[in-house]
């Protein structure tokens, strides 16, 4: 006999942090039915804060950028600190560029701590009916093993049970398509999954404390930039925040009793916020960089890092997890809350499609492709960016692993397009086509990487607009069609042909479920000194004026008219370019090769019957 108490969705998320709360706001933008539920009673305080340029993209991508960047702090340069040859203090050796990469519109980290990142999600998710519904626990959960069931797109495989914390009633009984636990390091899910952890807990204890610095003569000149101070046995890492606050990360030393497994001090050995203040002090002398009064400090913790990458992703394809729960590292790449929402923004729209009946059931194992080999590169970076912090810990390194670790400088100059997290390439599947031959329509162009911003010109106004602007995180792919010159009879012509059987009524694009849910078409026209009207572009290729752009310069924005030449773009060919739902670039085609583009979504898409 059926539960009263039962219910169904489409997505239950078991975790409202980042990872979590990115995947609920996704699915509930493209009409998934998502539950997401959370232990807590509130949302956090403390928690992760640095937020890299390709995760800033993804959050105005959602049209949360304006009230991030409201809040944020920039954090445009990093400064390093040693200790000085006479051990009198620390000095400094150097001030560098935080992020290093050029290809980004935003050229700094901006730090906010991570209660506010979610109420970002929070408040749009709230706009579309989804709430966190707290404090909630998942008791138990089943995952069907019946691969019949697991590839039926109509079928509910997975049955959990919820416990409501307060209410003390019977757990609710929920029918889910799939779960999603983004459930943070110690992972209920993952746990009940049966999904390991490959790798290692260190020995070194960490504390972080957020707190207000008091502005006296020989304050710490770099509270304002990211700092990392490496100080006898004590690495620090100092991050700026909103509202003139500022988070420290310290390495405590060696874990004398510790949960190694749960990564948590027992709780008579925590080094509470007196006595981490007073290891700042003396690390950071000659300055100082402290709270006024101890109770200024709002938020603390200590923790044991593990190096761990979970072993699976997810069971049958229909239980997955994301962020924390599949890796943990050290704070001291700033990466964990960056490559948990990266993630999540590559799994949401891959659930949509097969939930929806676009995509057939081959998309679902893309996300442990393409997210895994991240993990592991995260951990990888970790071990060896940590080594450099001091001269013991790169022996150390060296001893182990036969290499050398870099200084901490060097190292993150060298790995700059993952740690921005612009460079992070997807390896070649159904999803990014094949690297192409030197005769590519865009040969600039890194397929399985994330589109990057260009500026074009809308042409029926003149008005500068960004490409990335113009690929919202709408659950759509979208279509660059580069028409080249049109000024071109010849050129023209090819554009038309490609129009037609691209988009027209008997086109390809047409030949899918949902023509408008699943595409958006862009043309890009050339630019010839403006002797190209919108009306001039097929028809086909546009459904209003606005949606008309042309590549060439503009008094208005000095960076408009160069996206043909830095694609790699002839503007005697054109070209079809495919940008996913999650923005990264799937396929490069020339104007005749719509076969081409047929292929490459018959991998995955389904057509209507």
């Amino acid at each position: 006999m059926e539960q009263t108490n039962a219910t169904q969705v489409d997505v239950l998320i078991v975790g409202a942090g980042p990872a979590g709360l990115v995947c609920a706001n996704a699915l509930a933008t493209s009409g998934i039915r998502v539950k997401i539920i959370d232990h807590k009673p509130e949302r956090v305080s403390g928690h992760a804060d640095g937020v890299m340029p390709r995760t800033t993209e993804i959050i105005h991508s959602y049209g949360l950028g304006a009230d991030f960047m409201e809040q944020g702090s920039p954090a445009h340069t990093i400064a390093f600190y040693n200790t000085r040859a006479d051990g009198g203090g620390i000095e400094n050796t150097n001030h560098v560029p935080f992020i290093h990469e050029d290809d980004t519109r935003w050229r700094y980290c901006v730090t906010l701590h991570q209660g506010a990142i979610e109420k970002l999600f929070v408040n749009s998710m709230a706009k579309k009916g989804v709430t966190v519904d707290r404090p909630v626990r998942p008791v138990s959960i089943q995952v069907s093993k019946d691969p019949a069931v697991l590839r039926d797109r109509n079928a509910y495989p997975v049955t959990i049970s919820l416990e409501n914390l307060n209410s003390g009633e019977e757990p609710e009984i929920v029918h889910a398509k799939f779960v999603l636990g983004g459930d943070g390091a110690h992972s209920w899910i993952r746990k009940q999954l049966g999904i390991s952890m490959d790798g290692e807990a260190t020995s070194r204890v960490w504390g972080a404390f957020d707190f207000k610095p008091a502005q006296v003569p020989n304050v710490f000149p770099d509270w304002r930039h990211v700092a990392t101070v490496v100080a006898g046995d004590h690495t620090i890492l100092l991050i700026p925040r909103e509202k003139e606050k500022i988070r420290c990360y310290i390495e405590l030393g060696d874990a004398a009793t510790a949960d190694v497994e749960g990564g948590r001090r027992e709780p008579s050995k925590r080094t509470g916020p007196e006595e981490l203040t007073e290891v700042a002090k003396k690390a950071f002398h000659p300055f100082s960089i402290a709270p006024a009064h101890v109770s200024d400090v709002e938020w603390y913790t200590n923790y044991i890092i593990g190096q761990r990458v979970a072993s699976k992703f997810s069971v049958g394809e229909r239980a997955f997890i994301a962020g924390d729960a599949c890796h943990t590292h050290s704070p001291k790449g700033g990466q964990g809350m960056n490559v948990s929402m990266n993630d999540s923004h590559n799994l949401a729209w891959k659930l949509a499609y097969f939930i929806k009946g676009w995509a057939d059931h081959s998309i679902l194992g893309t996300y442990e492709l393409e997210r895994r080999p991240v993990a592991q590169a995260l951990i990888d970076f970790d071990k060896w960016y940590s080594a450099g912090y001091s001269a013991k810990a790169r022996a150390e390194y060296a001893k182990a692993n036969g290499g050398v670790a870099p200084e901490p400088m060097e190292g993150f100059r060298r790995m700059s397009g993952f740690t921005s997290g612009v460079g992070i390439t997807y390896q070649p599947s159904i999803l990014v086509s094949e690297t192409p031959s030197v005769d590519s329509a865009a040969s600039k162009l890194v397929l399985g990487r994330r589109l990057p911003p260009r500026v074009l010109v809308r042409i029926a106004d003149c008005h500068p607009l960004n490409l990335q602007d113009e690929c919202p995180s709408d659950g759509r792919f979208k279509i660059l069609v580069f028409t080249g010159d049109l000024t071109d009879s010849a050129q023209a012509e090819r554009v038309a042909t490609a129009a037609t059987a691209l988009a027209g009524p008997q086109g390809l694009l047409r030949s899918f479920p949902d023509f408008e849910g699943m595409f958006d078409i862009l043309p890009i026209v050339k630019g010839v000194e403006r002797k190209t009207p919108y009306t001039r572009v097929p028809s086909e290729l546009w459904s209003h004026w606005s949606k008309v752009f042309v590549d060439e310069p503009s008094r208005q924005d000095a960076e408009a008219g160069i996206c043909y030449e830095s694609f790699g773009i002839s503007p005697e060919k054109g070209a079809i370019v495919v940008v996913r739902p999650d923005a990264h670039v799937g396929i490069a085609a020339h104007l005749d090769a719509v076969k081409d583009v047929e292929a490459y979504f018959s991998g995955f898409l389904l057509k209507s019957t």
